[in-house]
């Protein structure tokens, strides 16, 4: 069902892009071939069948929707970018270990904690902002 796919990938691909978005799909997606060419070679499967998740309905939905959604992701398009790659990466070793909702656990443990490092980043940068004001205060407006 080609077909289906094609359409899938082409509306999820056109939404990505108006949205300013489709770095994150496409830097997933890159690295998710990039690992599964190395999981193919380590474990002896075949290329086909290391890459087949791509082609399903629910790994579609994930990578449009599910690793793109802006309440999840950090806010700086480079730190988008190398969370999904993280995602791929954790993904590879669970895969790697025969988990089978792999891409999910890795999202849960990937995304919330580049969240938490990127608020704790955050506030600990505009305490320091703040600290070297005169007075230790902030100005107000």
């Amino acid at each position: 069902h080609i077909w289906a796919m094609l359409v899938i990938w082409s509306l999820g691909a056109l939404i990505m892009w108006r949205v300013r978005r489709l770095h994150i799909t496409a830097t997933y997606v890159v690295s998710f071939v990039l690992f599964a060419l190395m999981r193919s070679q380590f474990s002896g499967t075949g290329l086909e069948s290391e890459l087949a998740p791509l082609t399903g309905p629910m790994y579609q939905l994930f990578i449009f929707f599910m690793i793109t959604d802006p309440k999840t992701t950090v806010q700086s398009k480079r730190g988008q970018c190398l969370v999904v790659l993280m995602v791929a990466l954790v993904e590879t070793i669970l895969r790697m270990n025969e988990v089978i909702y792999a891409p999910y656990y890795a999202l849960f443990l990937v995304g919330p904690s580049a969240l938490a490092l990127e608020i704790w980043w955050t506030s600990h940068k505009a305490s320091e902002h703040r600290q070297s004001l005169p007075d230790g205060k902030a100005f107000s407006s």
